[in-house]
């Protein structure tokens, strides 16, 4: 039986995450990310900075998405969308409400008015599959702040906030980012895409 959420402790110590966070907050890309992108403070309140895949990190998180998807997922992936991942940081106030990360209203439909369109279309179009989320922050950092998913009829669980873990999920699940109480949860968030669902 294949799960949508799995997660691995990955044991990364301090001393590699935390300069990774001070390092990828110092730079001139850190910002306010509703600010940068005009949207809903509604919806979300966090900061960002995107990592491209070539950095480290990312190496490491592609290794435990390939474990997850072949011992449990089982999918045709390709790529980290857009090419890198996301680091996000939320301070006290912040959140990320309920939402899916793909679903059937961003894939593919064809327009049936254009068959030469909808024809490489249907050939190149990538959807988002996995996610990943990588705790960057200790439990003891924050308050509040937790990963929530929801499951059918409304069944909610929170995935583990210890620091280092590393939570792989199907897209399409509904999950969300509680408001931060006090103290500053950071993460690392990627989308990994593929093929079209057949």
């Amino acid at each position: 039986m294949a799960y949508e959420t799995l997660w691995y402790h990955s044991q990364l110590p301090d001393e590699v995450i935390d300069p990774l966070c001070k390092t990828l907050e110092l730079s001139d890309n850190f910002v306010d990310s509703l600010t940068k992108s005009g949207a809903d403070y509604t919806v979300r309140d966090s900061q960002n900075q995107w990592v491209p895949h070539t950095h480290w990190v990312c190496g490491l998180i592609w290794h435990y998405i390939n474990l997850a998807n072949d011992t449990n997922f089982g999918y045709d992936i390709e790529q980290f969308d857009g090419g890198s991942v996301q680091y996000t940081k939320y301070e006290a106030g912040q959140y990320y409400n309920w939402h899916k990360d793909d679903g059937v209203a961003n894939q593919y439909a064809p327009s049936l008015t254009n068959p030469e369109e909808d024809f490489i279309k249907s050939k190149t179009k990538k959807i988002r599959k996995l996610s990943v989320v990588v705790q960057l922050s200790s439990h003891e950092d924050y308050t509040g702040g937790e990963f929530q998913f929801m499951e059918d009829y409304n069944k909610t669980f929170f995935a583990p906030k210890k620091k280092g873990t590393i939570i792989i999920f199907d897209s399409r699940l509904p999950h969300r980012a509680k408001k931060v109480i006090s103290g500053e949860r950071r993460s690392l968030v990627g989308w990994v895409t593929g093929p079209q669902w057949k």
